[in-house]
């Protein structure tokens, strides 16, 4: 049982239910970071499997994995979609612009936090090989190498993953 609070719960709890902010999610991402990289509940699979990374920083690097993964799994089906880079600029802490579009942004947002909410009851091994394959950019024989597991089980991992998310 994870200790972690739902993001999507805690940002509906503060705020109308209908709109979540481009910082509450920004906020998010950071607090689950923390929550993966440090404290008496991190991720296990995750350090583990970094431990030979140079690039990994703790949970800096984490939030701008856990960025890019929320933005694959929304935009994933969406075929040619791209997301508004405005929140790009607000996970990194660049304020240089606003929306383009505020009712499509609050959309955006609303699933983004979904994923959040899924990535958090995700098996710590399913989110780890989530963060590497998709949010470090890694193949999935990369992604294998540093679970130490074999390919076939890692696109096994990753698939049941995706699945669990969507649901």
């Amino acid at each position: 049982m994870y200790m972690f609070e739902s993001p999507l719960q805690r940002a509906l709890s503060r705020f109308n239910p209908h709109q979540a902010t481009e910082w509450d999610y920004a906020n998010e991402l950071a607090t689950m970071a923390d929550w993966l990289s440090a404290g008496p509940e991190r991720s296990r699979a995750l350090l583990d499997a970094t431990s030979s990374l140079d690039t990994f920083r703790g949970s800096a690097v984490v939030k701008l994995w856990l960025h890019t993964l929320v933005t694959f799994e929304v935009h994933l089906e969406e075929e040619g979609c791209s997301h508004d880079p405005y929140l790009d600029s607000v996970v990194v802490g660049n304020r240089s612009r606003g929306p383009g579009n505020r009712r499509g942004l609050d959309a955006e947002l609303r699933e983004r936090m979904g994923v959040l909410d899924g990535l958090a009851t995700l098996s710590d091994s399913y989110r780890c090989a989530l963060l590497l394959k998709e949010g470090h950019g890694l193949s999935v024989t990369q992604t294998a190498q540093l679970m130490r597991t074999s390919t076939a089980s890692a696109r096994s991992i990753l698939y049941r993953a995706r699945l669990a998310i969507r649901s």
